[in-house]
């Protein structure tokens, strides 16, 4: 996998995603939207090209680990700082940063489960799919309606689809980060134990499950 493809794909759909928020032109708010999802549809098929898809990221021995994490406030502030580094040492946008590290708070309270590589593949391509009919309704809009999107829960549901999408690409670069970097003792940690390094693919993981919920709901 390519991290800069998905750097880039994190970055313009935040950036893009800023900006159709702070306007109220409807019909340019439209056009943002389709080249968002258009960016989106180009990340999902990077991931889906990602040789660390088809690894589990997660084994049962690591449960034990995630849980030691996960229940001390300290260890997890610091586990999330270093993904959090990890990603802005990309060159990921700190606006973005601030979106996957809300999530990677959110994962950190579930249980952990493992991470099937045949399901994350097969609700990526719904996503995908998905992103694809958004596209066909974005155009259809813009070539229709003189003002686009007026319609604020049409607008609000591919805002959440794109969100979702972003909150994927940013565990597909934590995943993808550690796949390159390798685990344990590797730079991904930020100095935390091996135990630490051993789940931030889980918590990429986690965090891309999570994403493909809030996109595909």
């Amino acid at each position: 996998m390519s991290l800069s493809e998905i750097r880039d794909q994190i970055n313009q759909l935040d950036s893009l995603l800023d900006e159709a928020e702070s306007i109220r032109d409807t019909r340019r708010r439209a056009e943002l939207l389709a080249t968002a999802t258009r960016g989106a549809i180009r990340g999902i098929d990077v991931l889906l090209r990602s040789e660390w898809l088809y690894r589990v990221p997660l084994q049962v021995e690591n449960r034990e680990a995630w849980a030691a994490i996960a229940d001390d406030e300290a260890i997890a502030r610091a586990f999330i700082a270093a993904e959090c580094r990890l990603l802005a040492d990309m060159g990921v946008r700190p606006e973005a940063v601030a979106r996957i590290r809300r999530r990677l708070e959110i994962v950190l309270t579930e249980p952990v489960a493992d991470a099937d590589p045949r399901e994350l593949t097969r609700r990526l391509v719904e996503l995908r799919d998905s992103l694809e009919a958004d596209l066909v309704e974005l155009k259809q809009t813009l070539e229709t309606q003189l003002n686009a999107l007026d319609d604020r829960e049409t607008t609000r549901r591919f805002r959440r689809r794109l969100v979702g999408c972003l909150e994927v690409l940013g565990g597909g670069a934590i995943c993808g980060a550690n796949g390159v970097l390798g685990v344990v003792g590797a730079p991904v940690t930020g100095g935390l134990s091996a135990a630490g390094a051993a789940i931030s693919g889980a918590a990429g993981a986690g965090v891309i499950s999570d994403g493909l919920g809030r996109a595909q709901n």
